[in-house]
């Protein structure tokens, strides 16, 4: 009988280099949904933004574990969604506070819309 504990710890075990670009691909992706997020603005409304970048921030983290198993790379693809997803989250922050909070009440949303973070 073969321990398959050892067994699962060895598939997921990265160098540092690896371990840094999983990290730093977040920040990547982030800074890409940033640059293209003005563009989209224009054509779209700020609901079907978010919900675009909701979706495929849901769907990137529902398939981490499989993309894990499945090879380096396609881990590295779900990390970069997460972060492309995430750069909306700056965005909407800002939209959220100017539409529903009134000027004295903006740092407290502000403060409760970023605990995510």
């Amino acid at each position: 009988m073969t321990n398959d504990k050892n067994d699962t710890n060895s598939q997921y075990s990265y160098t540092p280099i690896e371990q840094g670009w999983l990290f730093s691909i977040i920040a990547v992706g982030n800074l890409v949904g940033t640059l293209i997020l003005p563009y989209l603005l224009v054509k779209f409304s700020m609901r079907t933004i978010l919900t675009g970048y909701g979706l495929i921030s849901g769907i990137a983290t529902l398939l981490t574990p499989l993309s894990a198993y499945i090879s380096y790379v396609a881990l590295l693809i779900m990390r970069f969604l997460q972060g492309f997803a995430m750069s909306m989250c700056f965005t909407a922050l800002g939209s959220i506070t100017s539409q529903w909070a009134s000027l004295k009440e903006s740092g407290f949303f502000l403060a409760t819309l970023s605990i995510h973070f």
